[in-house]
């Protein structure tokens, strides 16, 4: 029986024509943020999830499910980009939710950008704003050690890279962006938060929440991938829902496409730094 390891998965998109080489560094694209990604880079090869052997299902809209090599137009830097991923609400475990990431290691791609589309806890980061990961704090309670024996401590506790986390400072600075540094609390969803769970995240001096993140950018630390991580404001995290309107998937897509043009235009700014 064939094993589907991020390795084989690996040697086969090396069968299919990938060279990465001169790939300088990986993106993962959270719901609706490869929106407007065309309008910055072009596209030199593309693959499917479902075709990429032992790559799990994508199963939530806003997430295309593609695997692009891409150039960007300003800097001429080769990137490798994911349109989209996959969440422990969908069913999965924790081996594929980790999928991704173990694949940019044995492409030994040694720079990663984690992006989501989150709610905002903190009043200052508008929808549609962009956010740079400086903690997190993981309310997922399902750890990433199935298959590893681990003893001891090992890791470093700084998971986002100081040096990445300032040349986007400086992208931001140069490009006019609004880029605000914060805190990503990252929940089990699918369902979005409580009242209760907006008050105690707000608290405990959380900025974001999404579904996703914390454990893929740990699982990069782990594997000695330089990580950085950039949120799109989609919507108020509401702590009153019953004086608004509930938010649905539909509406983060929607005011992720706003976020999206911001991020890419931050990345092609930072490209050439990343190479």
């Amino acid at each position: 029986m064939t094993e589907y390891t991020p390795e084989n998965a690996a040697n086969w998109l090396y069968n299919n024509g990938l060279a990465c080489k001169d790939v300088a560094f990986a993106v993962v694209c959270g719901s609706g943020l490869a929106q407007a990604m065309d309008n910055f880079v072009e596209t030199v090869m593309s693959w499917q999830f479902k075709d990429i052997p032992g790559f799990p299902e994508i199963t939530v809209s806003g997430h295309s499910g593609k695997m692009n090599i891409v150039k960007f137009m300003n800097s001429g830097v080769l990137a490798l980009v994911f349109l989209g991923r996959v969440h422990l609400y969908e069913g999965i475990d924790i081996e594929k939710l980790l999928f991704q990431v173990r694949l940019v290691n044995a492409l030994k791609i040694k720079r990663l950008v984690i992006t989501c589309s989150v709610g905002s806890v903190n009043r200052r980061t508008l929808p549609g704003s962009l956010g740079l990961i400086t903690e997190h704090v993981d309310l997922q309670l399902n750890r990433p050690f199935c298959k590893t024996k681990t003893t001891g401590i090992k890791y470093h506790t700084k998971i986002y890279d100081r040096d990445l986390i300032e040349i986007f400072e400086r992208s931001a600075l140069t490009t006019g962006i609004e880029l605000t540094s914060g805190t990503l609390y990252s929940v089990l969803g699918p369902a979005y938060e409580t009242p209760a769970e907006v008050s105690m995240i707000k608290r405990l001096g959380g900025d974001w929440v999404s579904m996703s993140t914390a454990k893929e950018a740990f699982e990069a630390h782990k594997l000695g991938i330089r990580t950085v991580g950039i949120t799109g404001i989609a919507n108020f995290v509401n702590a009153y829902p019953e004086m608004g309107e509930v938010t649905t998937h539909n509406e983060v897509l929607d005011a992720a496409k706003k976020s999206s043009k911001a991020l890419w235009a931050l990345l092609s700014s930072a490209s050439a730094d990343l190479s």
